[in-house]
């Protein structure tokens, strides 16, 4: 709970410093969620001994850490008053968003349910492994396209239903842009795993392989919806 908590507010300062186009300090603040998640886990399980709430632990001081980066980063706007009244649209004042949100935390984990409802848990766990491979040429692409479109579309609000139909129609091209750059990103992730193995990833991995590009059309999916 605590982790989750304090990723919603590492996410906010997020999405906060890229309506603003302050795109150093969110890369910045990425990067250090990165590095972060990436070390703290395993040195608080390596330096704890091999418990399960040493990766809590890790997973928490990583939270934490870029939870106040986030804070940090923001802090030249806590005081500051706007110039006149902000009048929020009722668009974006409603269940639309609470809506997504669902949406969206429904959409993170269902894959791997889905593969084990239908081909059981030993696959979904191979799934699962080849997805820490396919999932990063996808969600680097939809991160990317995400960061510099949202800003775009959410900065004017539309006046009359025609707007709102030319709104639509450039969010379907993205929508349909990064479904096609996804998937060659997955194909590719795909085409060059096996060669992999052994240079860069263990040779138990192999039996994973065979799942790597339906992760990636996975996680291609999932992001087009975001």
């Amino acid at each position: 709970l605590a982790v989750a908590l304090l990723v919603a507010v590492t996410q906010l300062s997020q999405q906060t410093l890229q309506a603003a186009r302050q795109n150093w300090r969110d890369f910045s603040l990425s990067g250090a969620a990165s590095v972060t998640r990436a070390f703290a886990p395993p040195l608080f399980y390596v330096a704890t001994g091999a418990g399960f709430f040493a990766l809590i632990g890790g997973f928490t001081f990583h939270a934490a850490i870029t939870a106040m980066l986030g804070a940090l980063l923001l802090r030249g706007h806590w005081r500051r008053r706007a110039a006149a009244p902000v009048v929020v649209p009722a668009t974006f004042n409603g269940s639309l968003f609470v809506t997504l949100a669902l949406a969206g935390w429904v959409l993170a984990g269902c894959n791997r349910w889905v593969v084990a409802w239908l081909f059981g848990v030993e696959t979904a766990g191979y799934f699962t492994l080849a997805a820490n491979i396919a999932t990063i040429a996808p969600s680097m692409l939809g991160t990317v396209m995400l960061q510099y479109l949202q800003p775009l579309w959410f900065s004017h609000v539309p006046a009359n239903a025609s707007e709102r139909r030319i709104l639509s129609r450039k969010v379907d091209l993205a929508a349909l842009l990064y479904a096609a750059g996804g998937l060659l990103c997955a194909g590719a992730v795909a085409l060059i795993t096996p060669s992999l193995v052994g240079p860069l990833l263990n040779a138990r991995y192999l039996s994973s392989l065979a799942f790597v590009l339906a992760a990636g059309c996975s996680t291609t999916a999932i992001t087009t919806g975001y």
